[in-house]
């Protein structure tokens, strides 16, 4: 299935901005960075409805998750509950895309935060990248199953 290309450029950017082009890791989510939830779930009523999810704590955000849509892609709804990196994002670059979640396991080369419970669950944030940035978040598969 394929995403619209509106949701293949904002990935694209950024993939390329923060560093996840070069993981070759599944992107799962697209956090839509804004300072009133409600609005901006109206504005991307297309990739709703959109249900409560756990807090982003790594950028202090509380979140609103859509269905799984083209691709397994979720567009999350974040909007900032502290005075932490999500709100030095919107100050730098107002509301839009600032957040790529991506599942699996990086390279040993990364810089990794400890790990947090977010919307798609344990994860850790890819340090290094400018404060005010737009973010990159890899989230920990759960093991397999084994079937017989």
């Amino acid at each position: 299935m394929h995403r619209p290309p509106e949701l293949e450029d904002a990935i694209r950017q950024m993939s390329a901005e923060t560093g996840a082009d070069r993981l070759g890791l599944p992107v799962i989510g697209l956090g839509w960075a804004t300072v009133d939830t409600e609005r901006g779930a109206a504005e991307l009523a297309d990739y709703g409805p959109f249900e409560p999810a756990p807090d982003e704590a790594i950028l202090g955000a509380r979140c609103v998750l859509g269905p799984p849509g083209p691709g397994d892609l979720r567009i999350a709804i974040v909007e900032p509950n502290t005075e932490g990196r999500l709100a030095a994002t919107l100050a730098r670059h107002d509301e839009g895309p600032a957040v790529l979640w991506v599942a699996g396991t990086p390279g040993a080369d990364l810089r990794l935060s400890t790990v947090a419970v977010g919307p798609f669950g344990n994860e850790r944030l890819v340090l290094g990248g400018r404060l005010g940035g737009r973010h990159l978040i890899v989230v920990e598969r759960p093991a397999g199953t084994i079937e017989r």
